[in-house]
């Protein structure tokens, strides 16, 4: 994006409090262009919900563009009985509250993601969180837990033959993960991406939202064998998404949040 807008693009990190301190650095941030924001749409339409004093809704600040997603990984152990994801609902028919499924912690998109595969399957599982990502994988290579949901890292675990992946959670089949089948081609409605985009300030005038948009356009599609790469290598797909697009997308992502806080009953704090 540098080479199109001619501006050096400098990496601020703004870390914690589930995203929300980024979010409120970009509300204060004048509306000129200068400062934007790369984030997803669970920044505004989930997060503020959980976290105590966000004090902001999905209008908080303006989407511009999406760039790339993360999917979501069912995966088991390489010598694991299960050849598929219809072998295991099976055999936890069979079985309620006997296997195990591991997640990267309480109330994330990885303990969501079992969930409403147990909902939509009528199956019963028990979730076990963890503290991290790497935590949970060990878990599951050590035979600690049965099944887990992962987001990336699991490239060389599958490269290396120790593990298998039953089913990815993107709407559709990516060759980042070839031949794995999504959870909606095996008939459970459950599409779960992070969409990664940019961000601006309200306020931000459309000519300045445009130039931003059309250089994040112009990157993705003039050296987009040299960005897939690069986004396969840090296990995420390229995937472009103009403005009203990624608006749609984050009304989606609402919708899929409300959804999900209402069957966990996942407690929540009002908001404006």
């Amino acid at each position: 994006m540098e080479k199109y807008l001619r501006q050096p693009l400098v990496p601020l990190y703004k870390p914690g409090g589930g995203t929300t301190i980024a979010v409120k650095y970009l509300m204060a941030s004048k509306p000129d262009g200068y400062t934007v924001m790369v984030g997803n749409p669970e920044n505004v339409t989930f997060y503020p919900r959980i976290v105590k004093g966000a004090d902001y809704g999905t209008d908080a600040i303006t989407p511009l563009f999406g760039y790339g997603q993360v999917i979501m990984a069912i995966c088991v152990k390489e010598d694991s009985p299960w050849k598929t994801l219809n072998d295991f609902i099976t055999d936890a028919k069979k079985n309620p509250n006997h296997f195990r499924h591991g997640s990267y912690g309480a109330i994330t998109f990885s303990h969501f993601l079992m969930a409403l595969i147990n909902h939509h399957s009528g199956t019963q599982t028990r979730h076990v969180p963890f503290a991290s990502p790497g935590e949970m994988t060990t878990a599951l290579l050590g035979g600690h837990v049965d099944l887990i949901a992962a987001t990336g890292a699991i490239g060389g675990l599958l490269n290396a033959n120790k593990i298998r992946v039953l089913a990815i959670s993107s709407a559709e089949r990516t060759d980042l993960l070839p031949g794995i089948p999504t959870l909606k081609e095996l008939g459970y409605p459950v599409v779960i991406t992070f969409y990664h985009g940019f961000w601006a300030p309200n306020g931000t005038p459309q000519e300045i939202q445009n130039i931003l948009i059309q250089s994040g356009y112009k990157s993705l599609k003039e050296h987009h064998g040299e960005i897939k790469k690069q986004y396969f290598d840090i296990e995420m797909i390229p995937a472009w998404a103009d403005q009203e697009a990624y608006k749609r997308v984050m009304l989606e992502r609402k919708q899929l949040h409300d959804y999900i806080i209402d069957l966990l009953k996942i407690p929540t704090y009002d908001k404006k």
